[in-house]
């Protein structure tokens, strides 16, 4: 069990990656304001360079495996190697030629040394600032097999467009200077009030009481207090599907996805996130049973992207088309940040979250009436 808890959660090994910002050193937790666009934009270079040069799959998987071996220990990951897909391509693009889908990926992620040996190695790779730019190409193209496979899944459940929806949790345990972070960043403008890993893979658990626990097992475990059990809760929300079909109008050969699959291969109800983009509403803290305090950081993200090879034969009106999208992604998130901050009675920020409404909307109006 506790292996499988610390899926839904993070240990000591990793609780660096929970500081807001840089804080000095080469690893990031997440992006925050406008680095968030910068780290994205130098992310994207990248996977187009890998959709744009597929022919090159055996190039890129001989590189994955370099990469695997570098960072990891080579007895646990040669036998991690040996699931690597030697072609893979996405469902709506399959020739009669291609390998069927067995969602050896998926099935990796969800044993664990597959978690651990592999898409931890790819998500310090994403955490990593100043990653070499071979590394970063390697990493995205891991994610690009998981994509694919995500994709397939999804559409067999018929989530393509409409995908999960819901509350999802996950325990940290964070120094004392790492959560006032959190606590300084939940002061700032609401619009600067987010952070990202672009890329990054994030498990979470649909029961709050398998992420609290391992936060508290964590805090315990360290016997200080300086540490801090935390509970990460995540809204989930979609796009409104009026939104979708008006996005859809301008750009028909554009395929919009998810980003949040919900698995059942774990009792504890998995759902993975991918590179999700956090709006932070509210932090505060709350007693336990039993006398224990609990840290809430409570996030906001909208289950819909363009993770898809179609963004690239867009040609030109790719700028447009993410520009539109990006403006439906900020009205509809501002609409579920206000009911979030809405049910904690913190009325200047649904006054705040209104007004963010109001002008993603006018940005709408304009882009659909020019």
């Amino acid at each position: 069990l506790q292996t499988r808890l610390a899926r839904f959660g993070d240990t000591d090994s990793t609780s660096s990656f929970f500081t807001v910002g840089n804080g000095g050193g080469s690893l990031r937790s997440f992006y925050n304001g406008k680095e968030v666009d910068m780290r994205m934009s130098h992310i994207r270079e990248a996977i187009h360079h890998v959709r744009g040069n597929w022919h090159l799959y055996a190039d890129f998987l001989s590189r994955l495996r370099d990469l695997l071996l570098q960072l990891g220990e080579h007895e646990t990951v040669s036998p991690i190697l040996d699931t690597l897909p030697r072609f893979k391509q996405w469902s709506d693009r399959r020739r009669g030629g291609d390998p069927p889908e067995d969602y050896g990926l998926l099935r990796l992620y969800t044993t664990p040394v597959g978690y651990l040996h592999a898409f931890k190695i790819i998500n310090e790779v994403f955490r990593t600032h100043d990653i070499d730019n071979e590394r970063l190409v390697s990493a995205v193209f891991f994610v690009e097999l998981l994509n694919i496979e995500l994709f397939k899944y999804i559409t067999e459940q018929g989530m393509r467009d409409v995908g999960f929806t819901g509350t999802v949790h996950r325990g940290l345990c964070l120094s004392t200077v790492q959560l006032d972070a959190f606590y300084q960043l939940a002061r700032m403008p609401i619009r600067e009030r987010f952070w990202s890993i672009p890329l990054a893979i994030v498990s979470c658990s649909m029961d709050e009481d398998i992420a609290v626990k391992f936060a508290l097992q964590q805090a315990t475990a360290h016997g200080t207090e300086h540490m801090h059990p935390v509970l990460w809760r995540i809204h989930v929300a979609n796009l409104d599907p009026e939104l979708l079909r008006v996005y859809h109008q301008y750009y028909p050969m554009s395929v919009v996805t998810t980003m949040c699959a919900e698995f059942s291969a774990y009792p504890e109800e998995e759902v993975v996130l991918r590179g999700p983009f956090f709006q932070l509403v509210h932090v505060y803290r709350r007693p336990m049973p039993g006398g224990a305090m609990i840290d809430v950081v409570e996030g906001v993200i909208v289950n819909t992207n363009r993770d898809h090879p179609s963004q690239m034969e867009l040609g030109t009106d790719q700028d447009g088309a993410r520009r539109l999208i990006a403006c439906l992604v900020g009205m509809a998130r501002a609409k579920v940040c206000q009911q979030v901050a809405g049910s904690y009675g913190l009325e200047a920020d649904v006054s705040e979250y209104e007004r963010v409404y109001l002008e993603e909307r006018a940005v709408f109006d304009d882009l659909t009436t020019t």
